[in-house]
């Protein structure tokens, strides 16, 4: 797994959900993008204030992820899914538990193995 081929895969992905108007599909990719995209980002440095300073931004390299921290990030996503879904169902949302549990299952698809090798 790839990081440029995974995020390739997500965003074309993305591209046809959007089209075929699959929200579930469409919910699940957005969040694994935005987790991957989030821990990708540089710490804050030491020195850095919260207040940013006009005319002095700074890019900073994003940081690489290893296959390892790419399938942590993707599982991470689907157990956050799957305790949802209990919780949920826990509390009689059917909807939304099966919801959450057709999210978990397309975020499960890019697990697989084979599935962006």
């Amino acid at each position: 797994m790839d990081q440029q081929l995974l995020d390739s895969t997500l965003r074309a992905d993305l591209t046809t959900a959007l089209r075929a108007r699959d929200q579930v599909r469409v919910h699940a990719i957005r969040a694994a993008l935005s987790a991957i995209a989030n821990a990708e980002a540089p710490p804050a440095p030491a020195d850095s204030s919260v207040e940013p300073i006009v005319g002095q931004l700074v890019e900073h390299e994003r940081r690489r992820l290893t296959r390892d921290d790419l399938r942590g990030i993707l599982q991470a996503e689907v157990d956050e899914r799957d305790r949802a879904a209990e919780e949920y169902r826990s509390l009689g949302r059917d909807d939304e538990a099966d919801r959450m549990n057709a999210e978990g299952e397309v975020l499960r698809g890019y697990l697989a193995p084979g599935a962006t090798e």
